[in-house]
């Protein structure tokens, strides 16, 4: 499967494809994790260790991630092998409505912010970039 973007941080390597899934290369142990969930392509995938007040004001590796029909979902990343159960916390529902992505998440970041996780994706052409808190 096509892959839609990749990150390099010194402990993994992050990839994101077409088949739905980002998977994360552990470069000590050379294992790969699977992560499902999104219903279309897995067009970004961002991860960095994150403090955020509803993971219990402890710091997590964390992972946000785009698709092609506009969904962004937080995973908290476990340390245990294989398939994770879904994400976290899901942004670009029917609930975010005005905010909601109306085309594919070409790119996000995000960073903490007075204790809160900012959500920047930028999508399609005409519907700019949008910002989550």
């Amino acid at each position: 499967s096509s892959i839609n973007s990749i990150q390099l941080t010194s402990t993994i390597l992050l990839t994101a494809s077409n088949d739905r899934t980002f998977r994360i290369l552990d470069l000590d142990t050379q294992k790969t994790r699977i992560y499902k969930g999104h219903d279309s392509a897995v067009m970004c995938a961002k991860s960095k260790k994150f403090r955020y007040p509803v993971f219990e004001e402890r710091v997590y590796e964390v992972i946000i991630s785009g698709s092609g029909t506009g969904e962004i979902f937080l995973w908290r990343l476990k340390t245990a092998e294989g398939l994770t159960k879904g994400p976290y916390k899901t942004f670009c529902g029917e609930e975010d409505g005005e905010n909601a992505h109306r085309g594919p998440v070409y790119d996000i970041q995000f960073a903490s912010y007075r204790d809160k996780c900012l959500v920047i994706a930028s999508s399609t052409p005409d519907s700019g970039v949008r910002v989550w808190d």
